[in-house]
């Protein structure tokens, strides 16, 4: 009787042991929870940086391929003509920028 008290009283011991030591093992003391949470909120707000660089990027390198398909390039065309079509449509902007700048002599 007294050893089944002490091999009922050993594995008592056991598992709670086992129940209480992972909680144990994954709790986080108060003071490191705001830390973590200010390096998330600097985290994001590059993040959010980076989008609006990343989408104002996107929207001038669509409005100048814009300008080049105004003016002749057409980049679903025939490729074999590719640089030589894309240097005629930047000839074209170009001299339409030069002569819609004013002139500043009197």
């Amino acid at each position: 009787m007294n050893r089944r008290n002490t091999v009922s009283s050993t594995l008592a011991i056991s598992i709670i042991l086992g129940l209480i030591c992972p909680t144990i093992a994954f709790a986080q003391d108060g003071s490191s929870g705001p830390t973590i949470s200010a390096n998330s909120a600097t985290k994001q707000s590059q993040n959010a940086q980076r989008k609006a660089e990343r989408k104002a990027n996107r929207a001038q390198k669509n409005a100048e391929l814009g300008q080049l398909e105004k003016h002749g390039y057409n980049p679903a065309k025939d490729q074999t003509t590719y640089p030589q079509d894309l240097h005629n449509a930047q000839k074209k902007l170009n001299s339409e920028k030069q002569g819609a700048k004013p002139t500043s002599e009197p």
